[in-house]
């Protein structure tokens, strides 16, 4: 008798459709996952915590200014409507509530940034990942992180 450790969903590939089994390398076909178009409806985003110049300017997620622009646009490429997307950072007062509530009523958590991705998978917190959109190199590149969300959210073959 073996012990097989439960499904992570953190990976944005479901295993099924990997490379190393032959699968496509892009999981076009997400409806295969029962309920994931559901979850889609509510998408709520985690970030670290706001940064010094967001503090300074007076900006949130909210606001599509400095990170979440490229967020944002990246995200309308893709479909997905931001009118049913939350943000919070994980480590800012009652993040960590409304995280748990959301998943409570059925809802998609998305991580940004692996920070976030490590703090949700230690507290069991099932999750999606992207790249934090202020991340730098290649990816920063508006065109390469548009790629990146559209292969996450499964329209698309991700170039990173």
């Amino acid at each position: 008798m073996s012990l097989r450790s439960p499904p992570r969903f953190s990976r944005a590939r479901p295993a099924s459709r990997s490379k190393k089994r032959g699968g496509e390398s892009s999981p076009a076909h997400w409806e295969e996952w029962a309920g994931l178009l559901r979850l889609m409806e509510a998408l709520l985003f985690v970030g670290e915590r706001r940064s010094q110049a967001a503090v300074r300017m007076g900006v949130r997620w909210q606001d599509g200014r400095l990170a979440a622009k490229q967020l944002f646009d990246a995200l309308r490429a893709a479909g997905v409507d931001l009118k049913r997307c939350k943000f919070v950072n994980w480590w800012e007062r009652g993040s960590r509530q409304q995280v748990v509530k959301h998943v409570r009523r059925g809802g998609l958590v998305v991580a940004m940034g692996r920070k976030v991705e490590r703090a949700l998978k230690h507290k069991g917190v099932a999750h999606l990942s992207i790249i934090h959109p202020a991340a730098r190199g290649a990816i920063r590149k508006k065109e390469r992180y548009s790629e990146h969300i559209r292969y996450v959210f499964g329209e698309g073959k991700a170039g990173v």
